[in-house]
């Protein structure tokens, strides 16, 4: 959707930085895992996803906070990072460690060709306006998504409107009712 909104879009040109959650080996079971949706699909992405995306694995699948985002910053300053996914909450964290680390005023002196944030799990509303003090720049693109453990529901699909596009070939079963029998 993204793509077909800005088709002069150079995100394939870089790296997508990825702030997922962590998942541990269930000790029952050493084939199952638990955790975030996000580890377990940073797990399972298929190699062709591995290759553009960066932190490397056995960082971003840290389930230490701290520690983890202070690796994140170490490794990602070096990057051409194009596009960031994840939780604001946590991007914040980590874009304001790599600006210490830097020593740069913003996001943009460190990643130059930075221009999409794909965030979801909780409203950016609060958030935007940290985001664009530490990315100010007309040409970043903010792009919303809905998904939970239970599947992917929605992305944003026009960039000047509000509202996400429901995603009905995912295989999920919605059943919708009306207001008045909620």
């Amino acid at each position: 959707m993204y793509l077909k909104e800005f088709p002069q879009t150079n995100i394939i040109s870089g790296k997508c930085l990825v702030i997922g959650g962590s998942h541990q080996i269930n000790q029952l079971n050493a084939d199952s895992f638990f955790g975030d949706l996000s580890a377990v699909m940073l797990q399972n992405m298929p190699f062709y996803g591995q290759v553009i995306r960066t932190p490397d694995l056995s960082i971003a699948l840290m389930s230490e906070w701290e520690e983890k985002i202070e690796k994140m910053a170490e490794t990602t300053i070096q990057e051409n990072v194009t596009y960031i996914a994840g939780v604001p909450t946590w991007t914040i964290v980590l874009l304001k460690r790599i600006l210490e680390i830097s020593g740069a005023s913003h996001i943009h002196e460190v990643w130059p060709n930075l221009e999409l944030y794909i965030h979801g799990g909780v409203s950016f509303k609060p958030y935007r306006k940290q985001f664009e003090q530490l990315i100010p720049s007309t040409d970043m693109h903010y792009w919303e998504t809905y998904n939970a453990s239970e599947g992917f529901f929605a992305a944003q699909d026009n960039s000047q409107a509000e509202g996400m596009l429901l995603m009905l070939n995912h295989g999920i079963y919605y059943e919708f009712m009306p207001m008045e029998e909620y």
